[in-house]
């Protein structure tokens, strides 16, 4: 969620910067603010699923279920899509000038 607050705030940070430099052009900041707002709704997602698997885990443990172990998929989902859309915004950045 941090990061999708950084990367949205860059994006006005940026055009600062441009309009220091030339005061008549102005480009939108749409996609960084569009990617930071997923970024930060993904942190959410993220925080809600993890606080349900806790819950669930806690009362495993209470009632003295047998654990058994879960693959970490969804994890490495989100790791990968958190690096492509870093990627993305990487691309932007170098070539949006």
């Amino acid at each position: 969620m941090g990061f999708g607050f950084v990367v949205a705030r860059f994006g006005l940070f940026l055009r600062e910067m441009e309009l220091t430099q030339h005061p008549l052009t102005v480009r939108s900041t749409r996609f960084t603010v569009t990617v930071g707002t997923v970024l930060i709704l993904i942190g959410v997602i993220v925080n809600v699923a993890s606080v349900l698997q806790h819950v669930r885990f806690v009362n495993d443990l209470k009632s003295g279920r047998e654990l058994t172990l879960r693959p970490a998929t969804m994890a490495v989902i989100i790791a990968l899509a958190l690096a492509l859309i870093g990627l993305v915004v990487t691309i932007y950045l170098l070539f949006v000038r």
